[in-house]
């Protein structure tokens, strides 16, 4: 049983209805911003979190399951309530105006004092060249405090969940 720190026992709260992977905003620990098509790495990662006492929000599953909900509102409540945000980053995300807005958005709202709450997971198809040269944005060179974990790497599951543990105050794995 894993030791839980007092500062965020208070969000240790069960997750919604019959679908275990669909975590509501206001009882969430993290989140994870994702392009629509990479649905389902996101809820492979969730699940994973799920299992290890960090309940994460998916916006997209999320959505799904609620439909005519606000999702702006949903979103400023799982970000308040966030001690970790992952970002799976792939072609299609760089190139989605709605991801880039709502990455921009949380990330120039919360790098002041949070910085370190972003972890970043680069997709196979993830250009480096666009992010470097094409992207005003530069995610990987500029922008996050966390190195990236690459799903390249056999152990990039155990590092996201090791990282969003230890941005939790849990005890890593």
């Amino acid at each position: 049983v894993r030791k839980e720190d007092d500062q965020i026992h208070h969000h240790n709260k069960k997750m919604s209805g019959n679908n275990k992977l669909v975590v509501e905003p206001d009882k969430c620990i993290g989140m994870i911003l994702y392009e629509e098509s990479s649905n389902d790495l996101a809820l492979q990662i969730a699940s994973k979190l799920n299992e290890n006492q960090c309940p994460t929000f998916c916006l997209h599953e999320w959505k799904n399951n609620n439909i005519g909900k606000d999702l702006a509102e949903a979103t400023d409540d799982a970000v308040k309530e966030s001690y970790y945000i992952i970002v799976l980053m792939g072609e299609k995300w760089q190139t989605d105006p709605e991801c880039q807005t709502l990455a921009e958005s949380l990330y120039n709202k919360y790098t002041e004092d949070r910085s370190n709450m972003f972890i970043p997971v680069v997709l196979e198809d993830f250009d480096n060249i666009y992010d470097r040269h094409t992207s005003t944005k530069s995610w990987l060179l500029s922008r996050f405090k966390n190195p990236a974990l690459t799903r390249k790497n056999d152990n990039w599951m155990s590092g996201v969940v090791n990282s969003a543990l230890k941005a939790a105050n849990k005890d890593a794995l």
